[in-house]
């Protein structure tokens, strides 16, 4: 998660959650780091080859800077969260790069629809990228690179994938009963923008992110780049598409009118079964 600026996003506002703007007044603003360790769930399973199965790896021993901020000017009522990477980090590492979400309305779920008390809920889409070794496709790099929690830079001069999940969903739940257990900003020295993060206070709430592909027509790719000397990357003009486990989803996405189209990916999304998926617990 943390290269990639040129990502877009949009930010939804989650239709399908009842919401309650009876606690909107509870939730701390400011700038707060998110740090997260393994995921405690990840699937490739929208990924139909095994060695391409790298191409969604799930973001460990890394931070977030998280911004719960007030609405635009003529808005009082309403709070907006961003994600972001802290800044000043000026390296390219190894997979998931860290998401730019723009604002994006927090709603309030009431505890009839959460079973933690009351929680703050935001969604959005993104395109994820995941940075891969030059070698990632080989099946021994990629059980090496699933198994491996520690960052690896890479250099001026290096070839690697990167790998690119238009229209990818990511939803942030704030449970602004349940208190963060530890101090992990500055208890957890080994994510790879600690320096950065230990400058901001950590959320005081747990979090939970989760992040999923659900069928949408778009193919994700991965496109053959060269690190520059000025840490951009530059094309190699070679592209390969990942070849995905339910076409003919991916098929009725595409081409179902817009409203059966939602309706089809609404299903898809609860069924979930061919989904590639991350999700972390803060707490």
């Amino acid at each position: 998660m943390g290269f990639c600026s040129d990502q877009a996003s949009t930010a939804r506002v989650g239709s399908d959650v009842p919401p309650d703007t009876s606690a909107i007044g509870q939730i701390q603003r400011g700038i707060f780091a998110l740090s997260i360790q393994l995921p405690q769930k990840q699937s490739s399973a929208c990924l139909a080859r095994m060695n391409e199965s790298i191409a969604w790896t799930c973001a460990s021993n890394t931070a977030l800077q998280l911004s719960v901020l007030p609405a635009p000017a003529g808005d009082d009522n309403a709070t907006m969260v961003t994600i972001t990477s802290p800044p000043n980090i000026d390296h390219i590492y190894f997979g998931e790069q860290i998401p730019d979400i723009p604002p994006a309305e927090l709603l309030t779920l009431g505890r009839a629809a959460s079973k933690n008390g009351s929680a703050y809920y935001f969604r959005a889409t993104y395109d994820r990228v995941v940075l891969l070794r030059e070698d990632g496709f080989t099946q021994a790099e990629a059980r090496q690179a699933r198994s491996a929690t520690q960052h690896t830079s890479f250099l001026p001069g290096d070839s690697l994938w990167r790998c690119t999940f238009k229209e990818t969903l990511i939803k942030g739940y704030l449970y602004v009963n349940k208190p963060i257990k530890t101090n992990v900003s500055t208890t957890r020295t080994d994510t790879v923008n600690v320096t950065t993060t230990n400058r901001l206070p950590e959320i005081p709430y747990s979090v939970k992110l989760v992040e999923e592909r659900i069928p949408n027509g778009k193919i994700p790719y991965c496109e053959k780049m060269l690190v520059e000397r000025d840490a951009t990357l530059s094309s190699q003009s070679q592209t390969v598409n990942l070849s995905l486990s339910d076409p003919e989803a991916e098929a009725a996405a595409y081409t179902h009118p817009r409203t059966r189209r939602k309706k089809y990916r609404r299903q898809q999304q609860e069924d979930g079964a061919n989904h590639c998926q991350c999700q972390w617990l803060i707490q």
